[in-house]
């Protein structure tokens, strides 16, 4: 058999294998609504209606992403990363739906992810079948990321394109044109996601640092000018990224969205990337014996980078989702891994190599295996199809509401609504709602913030309410020092998320705030421009319906009323 045929082989296994790992949800959401396209589409993954929701409003011409669930800040500037949702949307862009947008997104990300492991994959074991059966492993195995659009969709196309860019450069460090594109690359995830531009910029410093060890000149002088011009590209975002610690805005969405300042690394961080450490491991028992591969060498700055990234911490004395975030990456860098590998087996070999090695692929390809099936964490969503039905069967009477909605030309409006309508409302119509849990990742001062909050729960505000529900009133930052503080915290020691805001003195304050707000309810409403309340009879967490509110529309289950 031919290069030629045995190329093909290897496409058409990818392009159908991955094609495979992506009909999975797309036929699960058929079997669950009967339909491809379902008007309500079912919660499947924690965050993929979340950022499915920054999608609609670029395609409902509100593209600054200030705060999609909040009209008077829905078209702020918002200080983070917008490419990726931009990238998700442009089938939107193209005239499909919000629902067919998603589906499509899907599939593209899926093959495009598939076919750059395969290409990577091929370039590392010089067998095409098993190049392209570990590209399929390695998107299916991270399925249920993929599913998210924006991030982590946008994101694991973009850090292939790195690998793949780092790989040339080890290959040819005198050649110049590698480096373009590997400064392009790098630069690229600097807009993509931030704990990918983490780990590219430290896989890139630590390549320098290499260079610089071994006196190579060409590639020091290529890698000094790549720098340079990964900078210039990277500057709109570096002035954006610096306005995240020194604006007022900024910083408090930065604070609400789980920034922690500690040097401590949770042992469930460690856990997370336990494969990346084993990969390092068996790659410094190789650099014993032997010089590495240059495919090892990358395998080793990939590696190295997760780990660096996720414990970064230590230094910085700042993180974000260090547990969990920079491991999203490692599973792709672990995946590649078995592909270094299974080539590094074919070298002459100690035992002790031989050994080392192929424990390491076995245990990595059995973590990619394990994650499809059985513990199925790529496609979680179908060991709990009976609470997805259920999900389903509650929510998708909501079409009903949206139906009305339009047809009485309500466009553009706040919408005060229980937590789960309020939250599904900006995705499927043009309104916005009074508050959501979602809204303090994104503009709002803090002051509105509790306000919202307070006006919004008015009926069930007590100090266990209020105990319980503190991330949504003051952000996620206070659940994260809590989990690293009492990580290591004697049962003495240990404190409560209100703690870190004032305890029971700030407690006893929010409770006179919530009880003037009681008692000037409907002013409020007024203030937060609330000109239509929905009252859903299966919810037991009802917005109260003032009594000067008439009522615009009723049926068995639903209550629209107008202020």
């Amino acid at each position: 058999m031919d290069n030629t045929t045995r190329n093909h082989i290897g496409w058409i296994i990818t392009i159908i294998g991955s094609l495979l790992a992506a009909s999975v949800p797309i036929l699960f959401l058929k079997q669950i609504t009967g339909s491809f396209v379902p008007t309500i589409l079912p919660q499947l993954e924690s965050d993929h209606l979340y950022y499915l929701t920054h999608v609609q409003k670029v395609l409902q011409g509100h593209g600054s992403l200030g705060n999609p669930y909040i009209l008077e800040y829905r078209d702020a500037a918002f200080p983070g990363l917008r490419l990726p949702v931009y990238l998700s949307a442009i089938p939107g862009l193209l005239g499909l739906s919000i629902i067919t947008t998603y589906n499509v997104s899907a599939v593209l990300y899926t093959l495009l992810t598939a076919g750059l492991l395969f290409v990577l994959c091929k370039k590392l074991v010089e067998n095409t079948v098993l190049a392209a059966a570990i590209a399929v492993l390695g998107t299916a195995s991270v399925q249920n990321l993929i599913l998210r659009p924006a991030v982590m969709q946008t994101v694991y196309p973009a850090f292939l394109l790195f690998i793949i860019a780092l790989l040339l450069v080890t290959q040819k460090p005198q050649e110049t044109k590698h480096y373009v594109f590997l400064g392009a690359t790098t630069a690229l995830s600097f807009y993509v996601y931030p704990h990918l531009w983490m780990q590219t910029f430290t896989a890139v410093g630590l390549f320098f640092l290499m260079m610089l060890w071994q006196r190579n000149t060409a590639a020091i002088r290529n890698s000094i000018i790549m720098g340079i011009g990964i900078v210039l590209l990277c500057l709109p975002q570096i002035i954006q990224t610096v306005a995240l610690f020194t604006d007022p805005m900024a910083s408090l969405i930065n604070l609400r969205s789980g920034l922690v300042e500690t040097h401590r690394v949770l042992p469930l961080t460690l856990m997370n990337n336990k494969y990346s450490i084993l990969v390092i491991a068996v790659l410094i028992v190789l650099r014993i014996h032997r010089k590495w591969s240059r495919a090892e060498l990358v395998l080793f700055l990939l590696s190295a980078s997760v780990l660096i990234a996720a414990t970064s911490n230590v230094v910085t004395g700042k993180l974000m989702d260090f547990s969990t975030h920079p491991w999203r990456l490692g599973m792709v860098v672990n995946i590649v891994a078995i592909a270094v590998m299974m080539a590094s087996l074919k070298q002459r070999l100690l035992h002790t190599e031989k050994l080392a090695l192929g424990f390491c692929v076995l245990m990595l390809t059995l973590s990619a295996l394990n994650r499809i099936a059985p513990r199925a964490n790529a496609y979680s969503y179908v060991k709990r199809y009976d609470e997805i039905v259920e999900q389903y069967d509650y929510r998708k009477e909501y079409e009903r509401i949206f139906a009305v909605l339009s047809a009485h030309d309500i466009h553009n409006s706040v919408i005060a609504a229980d937590t789960t309508l309020s939250f599904l409302l900006p995705l499927y119509t043009d309104n916005t709602v009074l508050f959501v849990g979602r809204a303090n990742l994104h503009v709002l001062p803090q002051d509105e913030l509790l306000e919202r909050f307070l006006t919004q729960n008015v009926s069930r505000i007590d100090e266990q309410f209020l105990r319980t529900h503190v991330n949504e009133f003051a952000g996620l930052t206070y659940k994260e020092v809590v989990i690293y503080h009492n990580a290591f915290a004697t049962d003495d020691e240990k404190i409560e998320e209100i703690d870190l805001i004032g305890g029971q003195e700030r407690l006893e304050e929010i409770l006179e705030q919530a009880k003037d707000i009681d008692e000037h309810y409907e002013q409020m409403l007024e203030k937060f421009n609330v000109h239509y309340i929905i009252e859903d009879s299966l919810s037991d967490i009802n917005v109260r319906v003032p009594r000067s509110a008439k009522v615009l529309y009723e049926d068995e289950r639903f209550t629209i009323y107008k202020m």
